[in-house]
């Protein structure tokens, strides 16, 4: 005759591995308290940094003209109207930094992408549909700038920090028939997020770099002003 019938038997090898998979859990989550403390002093204790990585810019205003028409005695008359744009577009940017102090690093960054100057002709005084001509232009880049991180809102591996900049402008048009040059600036900020570094490897420390920044150009406009655009950037950070 045999015995009672256990209805949950055929649970209970299913809530072991249940148990034994919590368990390794919430050992792995109170493992990263003493990692987080080796990061960070890693970190702290580095004294020059490579960045590398893409960017992402946003379509920057580069003037609006106006072709008018002048007659002896007569106002002069627009015949059409124009604005210009640098398309954007995504690049890439690859940086040095050297810590000054323990919350500023001094870096440079050198930026290239390759994009479009798109100029719309709208007004036409005779009436024509409105169009746009397009020219190809190899944007480079040379920064320099700081960096001040923000520790008092330092949280685990994330480290919060604002930038910003100057630099200089160079603009090659079509097939490298025309140059210009001009300048730039940008003020923004991001966070770091601190990766945990082999031990014995070449760099001390590791981080991924996520930042969002305004920039302006300058001299390479047509207008001669300076006009602003969106940036946003990731990159991986490594230290020595």
């Amino acid at each position: 005759m045999s015995g009672p019938c256990d209805p949950w038997s055929p649970w209970r090898p299913r809530s072991a591995r249940w148990t034994r998979t919590l368990t390794l859990l919430l050992l792995a989550a109170g493992a990263p308290v003493p990692v987080t403390a080796q990061v960070a002093q890693a970190a702290e204790s580095s004294r020059w940094a490579v960045t590398v990585g893409p960017e992402w810019h946003g379509r920057v205003l580069m003037g609006n003209t106006d072709a008018k028409e002048t007659g002896n005695g007569t106002p002069p008359v627009t015949l059409f109207r124009t604005t210009t744009h640098l398309d954007g577009g995504v690049g890439v940017s690859g940086g040095f930094g050297l810590r000054a102090t323990s919350t500023l690093w001094a870096e440079t960054a050198v930026r290239y992408r390759s994009t479009r100057l798109l100029t719309d002709v709208t007004g036409d005084i005779e009436g024509a549909p409105g169009t746009t001509a397009s020219e190809r232009v190899q944007h480079l880049q040379v920064d320099a700038g700081v960096q001040w991180l923000v520790h008092r809102w330092h949280r685990g591996r994330l480290m919060p920090y604002v930038s910003g900049g100057a630099g200089y402008v160079r603009q090659l048009h079509g097939a490298a028939t025309l140059a210009t040059s001009g300048w730039s600036g940008y003020a923004g900020g991001g966070f770091l997020i601190e990766l945990p570094a082999r031990t014995g490897g070449a760099f001390r420390s590791l981080a991924l770099r996520f930042d969002g920044r305004a920039e302006w150009l300058g001299g390479v406009t047509l207008d001669d002003a300076a006009h602003a655009g969106p940036v946003l950037g990731a990159a991986i950070v490594l230290r020595r």
